[in-house]
């Protein structure tokens, strides 16, 4: 005869809550993260039907004429709402790891757009192009067009760059030399905006250098949600 031994009940208490509190680790650590993207999928449904509302009621008001008034309710679960002054836009942000929608591509409904890490700024002050991000702010020399050729320097395309995470300046020294030859870095050209405006998913300034051995472009690409800016030589051409 095979004797059994008792557990007792304060072992088989302890026993007990180790395995729930196991369970519910498991728990909070699987379905946090699924229940944070249910929530911002919620919040950015809800910011959505409240622009489209207020696309139409404001699209109403302007068909009545000067005087005509509307209260218009806004809810807002979760991220930003703010009037842009300088470009008639309202604008709501939410930083959020649901995909919603692929990263840096936009959608259209009426007057609305929907876009991820479309928050790159190009301007064009007459004198400057200006590139920037929430990380990164870079300031370009505006030299010449596409008809009018200026004295360039693939080495001096750039006149600052500003980190806004850490509140610094780096220093504008930047080298560019292909095949590693003096020669081709100097030239004839100019620098160009591929895109200028706010919202954009990448901002691109071109820089054309053209001489007697060879004419290439310079492509700087600051991506949406990026900390970094891409530099790249591209459609080179031999002249011999």
């Amino acid at each position: 005869m095979v004797r059994r031994k008792g557990i007792s009940p304060l072992l088989s208490g302890v026993m007990y809550i180790a395995i729930v509190n196991v369970a519910i680790i498991a728990v909070m650590q699987i379905g946090m993260p699924a229940i944070e993207n249910l929530e911002d999928a919620s919040a950015i449904d809800q910011a959505k039907a409240t622009l489209l509302s207020l696309d139409q009621v404001i699209t109403e008001i302007a068909e009545q004429g000067k005087g005509s008034t509307r209260v218009v309710p806004i809810q807002i679960k979760k991220g930003q709402l703010y009037i842009d002054n300088e470009s008639d836009r309202i604008y709501y942000m939410i930083e959020t790891e649901s995909e919603i929608i692929s990263p840096r591509t936009k959608t259209k409904i009426g007057n609305l757009y929907i876009s991820s890490n479309a928050n790159v700024d190009v301007t064009d002050n007459g004198t400057h192009f200006i590139m920037q991000n929430e990380h990164e702010k870079i300031v370009f020399p505006k030299l010449g067009n596409l008809t009018d050729f200026v004295s360039i320097n693939s080495s001096q395309l750039m006149d600052s760059m500003y980190l806004k995470d850490t509140e610094t300046y780096l220093p504008a020294n930047l080298t560019i030399m292909v095949d590693n030859d003096p020669d081709q870095e100097s030239g004839n050209g100019y620098t160009i905006a591929e895109n200028t405006g706010s919202g954009l998913m990448r901002g691109r300034i071109i820089a054309h250098v053209n001489q007697s051995i060879s004419d290439y472009d310079i492509h700087f690409t600051l991506e949406g949600g990026e900390d970094f800016m891409q530099i790249e030589v591209v459609n080179y051409n031999n002249h011999f």
